[in-house]
Parts: C-alpha cells; sequence; structure tokens
C-alpha cells in the first residue's frame, strides 16, 4: 500500500513540474500582449513600400522543386509578386508554356529539363534563416480547383532536409474519392519534415480561408512545435515522444519525432496542382499577405 501511494504521489510530482513547465514555455503565446518578454522581433515585414524589399526577400523565378511536374504545374515569374496598398499579392494568371526549358538544383548541380507550364504564379523567401521562435503570417488566400497556397519555413543542414509548413490548402475529396469544392481553403495542413520523414494534420477550419484575412503562426522551440490559427492552438508535436522526456532539450538515445533541428528559411508561395479534370475559372486567384512577422526565442 506504501509503495502505492509513494507511486502514485511521485507521478502526481512529475505530472505537475511537466505541466509547470509547459505552462512556462506557452505563457508568451498564450498571452500575445506579453510575448516580448519571452521573444524578441527579429522580422517585422508590413509590406508599406511599393516593392517587396529585396534586401529581406528573394523572388523565385521557373521552377525550385518538383523538376518532373509529378504534382505541380506552375512557373515563377518576378511579375507575379507585387507590392499594393500595404501588402504583398501573390497573382496566378493562365499562361501555357509547352517545351519550356530550366534547370533545377538535383544533388550535385543544376541539371537541365523541360515541361509544359499552365500557369504562371509567385512565390518569395527570406534571405536570412530563422531558428527556434514565433513567426507568424496574416493573409487572405486564393480560391478554386487546383490552387495550392503555403507559408512554411525550409532548411537543409549536413544533407538533412528540415521543413515546417505553418500551412498549406490543397485540392480536399469528398466521403467517396470525389473532388469536393465545399472543403476548398477549409482544410489547414500542418506538416513537419525531417531526415527523410513526415508528421501532417489536416484540421477543418471553422471559415473559409480565402472570404477575410486570418491570422496563422507557428511556435518552434527545441522541444515542441504548436501551430496557431487566429490565436488558438490547432495542433501540437513534441521532439521527444515520452511524456516524462518532453522538456529535455538534448535526450541522448530518446526516441524522436518528425522534428526539425536546424536553421530555415521562410517562404510564402503559391502553387498550382496537377489536375486530371478540367480546371474551372477560380473564385479568387490572388493572395493576400497584409504582414509577416518573426521573434526569436530569447
Amino acid at each position: 500500500m506504501m509503495r502505492k501511494i509513494f507511486g502514485f504521489s511521485a507521478f502526481l510530482f512529475i505530472s505537475t513540474s511537466l505541466l509547470s513547465q509547459e505552462k512556462e514555455l506557452l505563457f508568451s503565446i498564450d498571452k500575445k500582449k506579453n510575448i516580448q518578454a519571452r521573444c524578441e522581433l527579429v522580422l517585422n515585414e508590413e509590406f508599406n513600400d511599393s516593392r517587396l524589399n529585396e534586401n529581406v526577400w528573394f523572388i523565385r523565378e521557373g521552377v525550385t522543386r518538383d523538376a518532373q511536374q509529378k504534382i505541380t504545374q506552375q512557373w515563377l515569374t518576378k511579375e507575379s509578386v507585387s507590392v499594393h496598398g500595404g501588402k504583398a499579392l501573390i497573382q496566378t494568371t493562365v499562361n501555357k508554356r509547352v517545351n519550356q526549358p530550366f534547370s533545377v538544383w538535383i544533388t550535385d548541380g543544376m541539371k537541365p529539363f523541360i515541361g509544359n507550364f499552365g500557369f504562371d504564379t509567385g512565390e518569395f523567401e527570406s534571405k536570412k534563416d530563422f531558428f527556434y521562435g514565433y513567426y507568424e503570417i496574416k493573409c487572405k488566400l486564393p480560391k478554386g480547383h487546383s490552387a495550392w497556397p503555403a507559408f512554411w519555413l525550409y532548411g537543409e543542414a549536413n544533407g538533412t532536409n528540415n521543413e515546417i509548413d505553418v500551412f498549406e490548402f490543397w485540392n480536399e475529396e469528398n466521403a467517396i474519392g470525389k473532388f469536393s469544392t465545399s472543403k476548398l481553403s477549409r482544410i489547414q495542413h500542418m506538416t513537419t519534415h525531417y531526415n527523410k520523414r513526415m508528421d501532417g494534420k489536416g484540421i477543418k477550419l471553422e471559415f473559409d480561408a480565402s472570404q477575410d484575412f486570418h491570422t496563422y503562426g507557428v511556435l518552434w522551440t527545441p522541444q515542441v512545435i504548436i501551430w496557431y490559427t487566429d490565436g488558438t492552438e490547432m495542433r501540437r508535436l513534441y521532439r521527444y515522444e515520452k511524456r516524462s522526456q518532453r522538456f529535455n532539450e538534448n535526450c541522448e538515445g530518446c526516441k524522436e519525432g518528425v522534428f526539425p533541428q536546424s536553421p530555415m528559411k521562410i517562404i510564402v508561395d503559391m502553387a498550382v496542382q496537377q489536375a486530371s479534370i478540367e480546371i474551372p475559372k477560380w473564385e479568387n486567384t490572388l493572395f493576400e499577405i497584409d504582414y509577416i512577422r518573426g521573434y526569436s526565442l530569447k
């Protein structure tokens, strides 16, 4: 009996301690007015100039990934990215490119390809790498069959890919596997990639993300990644799977989840999915970004 009481007491102490650590860790995000107490503002892009600040951002052109076009069909142009009225805009337009030559970096160098593209659109990424912290965008999404907007962090270190997708929205299916118009711009996909593995989750929002501006953020610490939409927690992923190990910063031999661990760039892009059916007229082809902010953990 004494051992049982001791065991329960020890468990209660550990659980209370973990909850205390977790509460302290999340305090600055749950109460966002206090975020400065735990974090330092390192990026505050309000898009108030007449063009994208190319000291901060790099605008991609051509094809940056998916060289064989297995899942996308867009061609990236600088002209698709602009700034107006305090917002960065990515405009997607129909533009058929047939037998278009391009090159993509594959493993050890640039490799030549030829492809056909149906759309011009845009992508920009930060020139600076960012590490543990809180990163947020306020935006209004495009909407239509094959629209694939995303806000994410990506980097490579020692040949290992690191990626956190704050959000991705793409074509959704109904109960019988057919394209569902009613789910467009409503399923927020939040995913991590690390060392050739991935861990993703899609959650249905209470709103259509193409109808108004909303905030999407991610808290990335050495122990946990938490996704937020309009300040509400959407998903949580711990680096170490066992509860008793969750707040170890370096747990040798512990079983890890898919947890990025190296600095990454911030990326905003609009891709266009390959589609097996004729693409109808989009409801909205404009991806509007009101601001992007980044806070580094102190």
